[in-house]
């Protein structure tokens, strides 16, 4: 029943791009055309048990299929694969054919009434050795900024330091902060640059320790250190505070404490910048593999609940990019890099977490072309009174 459903969904709904897929028992499945500007992708599909996870967990259902080895790619990348899936709003054509919605539900309630759970939890425990080997070495784990193709990983954080830092209008001789440092790369890169002096804040003991090291090495301690504590418990006044990927990991009921937090910090003519992924719609979906897997109780601010808490606290938004674009060469690079020292890895690590982060990777690619997923920028003065500039960064 799961392949047939899946079949007639497919069949209805892939018209960009082209999916083959290669059944056990040699049958083959074909949908879609070979259009100019989508991928032709070929599955090879090992247990047809993949179409029961679909049907049953959908995205969630599909990774975890993959990293069972229940398909592989026989032709194109996964991230290929997804983008076919995505670009043919699977999911929302569904929910406007009654037909396929009721037997699409009535085949998840049979399987619930089975007693099969779906929401249980697995953590990994991921080392410094994958984020060393992935992320370039800034270590900086959010979106770059791309300026022209054949960037590096290293030009694309670089960049996005930088278009951040003249956002900002960092001057020498000012105090910044960084909520939610990581391992302290923005800061070390402004002290670098600028005469400035600066702390960063993370709860990881390990990041703190690293990002305190490379300081030390850099010969910028008397100018910048990174705690490792509450963003909450964080004294002083700054000139700058920027938060680069760590709203969506704040719970939602502590928005209002993090942002009265930034506009306590800053002084009357301070700025701030908040760059984080973002839902671009009126529903937040939380991706279930995602929650699973990688990023248990995440978030996706939307635009909105961001506008209404700087407003809450009377500060002023002057400018919001959304540069989801750039997540999608960001986590190429990270793919690819994952995927070049992974042999370094196969002893730490087992197979199914291998498959399980080339899922995630390629799902961070294929959702920053072909989802509602944003990134957003939003600068933010704390005087609606300080002059603002009349060309945009």
């Amino acid at each position: 029943m799961s392949k047939k459903l899946v079949d007639r969904i497919f069949k209805n709904y892939i018209k960009k791009g082209s999916l083959t897929l290669h059944l056990p028992n040699k049958e083959i499945l074909s949908y879609g055309t070979q259009e100019n500007g989508y991928p032709t992708v070929g599955l090879q599909v090992e247990n047809e048990k993949m179409f029961s996870e679909i049907i049953n967990k959908g995205n969630l259902g599909l990774g975890e299929s993959f990293m069972k080895k229940y398909y592989c790619m026989k032709e194109g990348s996964l991230y290929d694969f997804l983008d076919i899936l995505l670009v043919n709003e699977i999911d929302r054509n569904i929910k406007t054919n009654p037909s396929l919605l009721f037997s699409l539900l009535l085949r998840r309630m049979s399987d619930s009434l089975k007693g099969k759970s779906h929401n249980i939890r697995r953590h990994y425990d991921i080392g410094f050795d994958v984020f060393n080997f992935m992320l370039g070495e800034n270590l900086t784990y959010s979106c770059g900024y791309l300026v022209k193709e054949g960037d590096s990983i290293n030009d694309l954080q670089y960049q996005k330091y930088q278009r951040i830092i003249n956002k900002i209008q960092l001057k020498d001789g000012e105090h910044i902060l960084d909520i939610g440092c990581g391992y302290g790369s923005f800061l070390i890169y402004a002290a670098e640059h600028y005469k400035i002096s600066g702390i960063g804040v993370t709860n990881s003991r390990q990041h703190a320790d690293y990002a305190n090291k490379r300081i030390e090495e850099k010969g910028l301690a008397g100018s910048i250190q990174i705690l490792c504590e509450d963003y909450k418990k964080v004294p002083g006044n700054f000139d700058k505070i920027v938060s680069i990927g760590m709203l969506e990991h704040v719970p939602r009921k502590e928005y209002k404490t993090y942002f009265r937090l930034v506009s306590r910090l800053l002084k009357p003519t301070g700025s701030a910048l908040i760059h984080a992924v973002g839902c671009n719609t009126y529903k937040n979906d939380h991706d279930p593999f995602i929650q699973k897997y990688i990023f248990p109780n995440s978030n996706q601010p939307k635009l909105s609940e961001i506008a209404h808490h700087v407003e809450q606290q009377d500060m002023g938004i002057i400018d919001v990019e959304n540069m989801i674009r750039h997540y999608r060469p960001t986590a190429k690079h990270w793919l690819t890099n994952f995927n070049k020292y992974k042999n370094k890895l196969k002893d730490l690590y087992t197979e199914e977490f291998h498959r399980m982060w080339e899922y995630y990777l390629s799902c961070c690619i294929s959702a920053a072309r072909y989802s509602d997923s944003s990134v957003y920028q939003v600068l933010i003065n704390k005087s609606q009174l300080k002059d603002i500039g009349y060309e945009r960064v």
